[in-house]
């Protein structure tokens, strides 16, 4: 039970269980590189935090030390776009014991679970396929390295703008067709408040919400920080797509309204242009509010689609308390376990 209620009350970001100071300040100070988008900096902070645990342990008791485990487990799982090798969660995960839990349906249950996914996906070799986000929003960056698709060594090569901003799809196509001129024109970009005090940078048309660039210092001269930052990751983009020696490219792209052929042959041509040799793969998502999932299905060789509805009309899949629930474990493991089948067919 330590290490269940451990995991249980590291799902509340607004209290961080005691722990010793330096580890606690280094926890804090990864999830604030994580927030702040700085993905490569909070990787090496969790795993010194890992080897600060890992010191620890000789002399901390390990029910006193399981509460600072789960909170360093919790905040690896939420920000598992860093792209941890399994590691660092499997030493985590010992720490707290107990190899036979009741599945998903306890806290623990479904971290090991999670575990066990990312083992099995790293010892297949998927977390070397590169996995690019196409949006509409941070799903696609974020959900897969928490399950082991995205590994160190190409982690970062796989951020680019799609990846830290909501958008609308007509706004991708027109950056993949047309390029990225005009995809944060200076003169359309300006700042809104939201209900709840939160500044952010959005596109006139709504075209494109910047809810990762947030903060006072994106906003200087003129917007020149937040358009500089993004023609760098708009190279990634292209980069990471021409890198030549890959295989195999997937791109992921999430989205309400209900995919078809059509749509897949239109994103794909723009891919291929800038895919050099090689082959590639589209997973699409069709995330409804509600309605009834469906089966993983190929909309062409080179896209599948996977009909996954919300588990709840207001679900949040990036907050702990919701994503590390029954039924928040079921809709994540139902879009990686699609997501690998995928992976290994376009392999052949």
């Amino acid at each position: 039970m330590v290490a269940e209620d451990a995991l249980l009350a590291a799902l509340d970001l607004e209290r961080p269980p005691p722990m010793p100071a330096p580890l606690a300040r280094l926890l804090l100070r990864h999830s604030t590189e994580a927030v702040d988008r700085r993905f490569a900096a909070a990787a090496l902070t969790m795993a010194e935090a890992a080897e600060m645990i890992a010191a620890l342990a000789h002399h901390v008791p390990a029910a006193a030390l399981a509460p600072a485990r789960a909170w360093a487990l919790a905040r690896l799982e939420q920000h598992g776009a860093i792209g941890v090798p399994p590691a660092l969660p499997r030493a985590l995960l010992r720490g707290l014991g107990g190899t036979d839990a009741a599945g998903p349906e306890t806290a623990l249950g479904r971290a090991q679970a999670r575990q066990a996914f990312r083992e099995s996906v790293w010892s297949a070799g998927l977390a070397r396929v590169p996995l690019l986000p196409l949006g509409l929003h941070c799903l696609p960056w974020n959900l897969p390295a928490r399950w082991g698709f995205r590994s160190t060594p190409q982690a970062m090569e796989a951020l680019n703008p799609f990846a830290l901003a909501a958008h609308h799809l007509p706004v991708v196509l027109a950056a993949l067709e047309e390029g990225w001129a005009g995809y944060a024109p200076p003169a359309a970009i300006h700042a809104v408040t939201t209900p709840s005090g939160r500044r952010l940078l959005r596109r006139q048309d709504g075209g494109a919400v910047w809810n990762h660039h947030t903060g006072p210092d994106w906003e200087a001269d003129g917007l020149a920080p937040l358009r500089l930052d993004l023609e760098i990751l708009a190279r990634r983009f292209e980069r990471g797509c021409a890198a030549p020696g890959v295989p195999l490219r997937v791109f992921f792209l999430v989205t309400e309204a209900a995919p078809d052929a059509a749509l897949a042959a239109r994103l794909i041509a723009p891919l291929r242009r800038r895919v050099r040799e090689g082959r590639l793969g589209l997973f699409l998502l069709h995330n409804p509010v509600a309605g009834e999932p469906g089966a993983a299905e190929a909309l062409t060789p080179e896209a599948v689609m996977l009909r996954l509805p919300r588990p709840s009309p207001g679900y949040e899949w990036h907050i702990p308390a919701q994503f590390d629930t029954p039924a928040g474990f079921a809709f994540e493991h139902r879009i990686a376990a699609a997501l690998r089948d995928a992976i290994v067919g376009w392999q052949g």
